[in-house]
């Protein structure tokens, strides 16, 4: 999974947090404790085991809002994306059947299809649109929302237009945030239009200077613009910034070529 998708889950799991120590009741102690097993158990890759945990408390009571959110906090702390987005999708489907003892808010359903559409997006990129989608109905003016569905198009090379047009309403929403400025100027790379996108790029990582897949967007921009010692410094940026981001190192040795 791409380092700017994780960055952009954890927006997710943010607002998912949110939600279940503001607007719900938290778990019980004897719940809770189960809760961080369920963590512990993805922390050692025994998924299967976690997964069993997670259904036997929901089980016990599926119509509690405040167990599933729980969960997928579990999931999240646990290092496991799939997990929490596949409880993600279980509360949507209760909420959507009206089974749930507390309703869920258009902006907690619309975090929750985001966080389902970036685990679909490594399944069927039209699975993972029609949630992002959904997610946006929901919020239409909603900043996140039009950066999600912008980069999803924008990342994955389809429809371009589109994706320029929502990062833009999306910057204008947010226009000092740096991930969604960095959206913006990576519908614009992949449309070819090199020059806006190296200033719009340049601009997202003066507002984010370290997040290293900002770094590598801006030097790739450097790279088509026949800048290759700026390219070569924000390449070497993003790898010290996070060694394993490959996009990085292969530009790198490109330009080293």
């Amino acid at each position: 999974m791409a380092v700017g998708t994780m960055l952009r889950l954890a927006v997710v799991a943010l607002l998912v947090g949110v939600a279940v120590y503001g607007a719900y009741p938290t778990a019980g102690t004897d719940e809770s404790e189960s809760f961080a097993r369920v963590t512990r158990l993805l922390q050692q890759n025994r998924h299967a085991r976690a997964r069993a945990e997670i259904d036997s408390l929901i089980r016990r009571d599926p119509s509690r809002t405040d167990v599933y959110y729980a969960a997928i906090n579990a999931c999240w702390a646990g290092g496991c994306s799939e997990c929490a987005a596949r409880v993600a999708l279980r509360l949507i489907e209760r909420e959507q059947g009206r089974k749930l003892n507390q309703r869920l808010s258009k902006h907690e359903l619309a975090s929750l299809y985001l966080l389902v559409a970036q685990w679909r997006e490594g399944q069927s990129l039209r699975g993972a649109e029609a949630f992002y989608k959904a997610a946006l109905a929901l919020d239409p003016d909603n900043p996140l929302f039009l950066n999600a569905l912008g980069y999803f198009y924008a990342d994955n090379g389809i429809k371009l237009d589109q994706a320029l047009k929502l990062t833009i309403r999306a910057v204008r929403f947010a226009p000092d945030d740096g991930a969604i400025v960095d959206s913006l100027g990576w519908a614009q790379y992949r449309l070819r239009r090199y020059a806006e996108a190296l200033e719009t790029l340049s601009r997202a990582v003066q507002l984010e200077p370290d997040e290293a897949e900002l770094r590598y967007h801006l030097a790739a921009a450097h790279e088509k613009r026949g800048h290759r010692d700026a390219a070569r410094v924000e390449a070497t940026k993003a790898l010290i910034l996070d060694p394993g981001l490959a996009e990085a190192a292969i530009l790198l040795k490109t330009l080293h070529n």
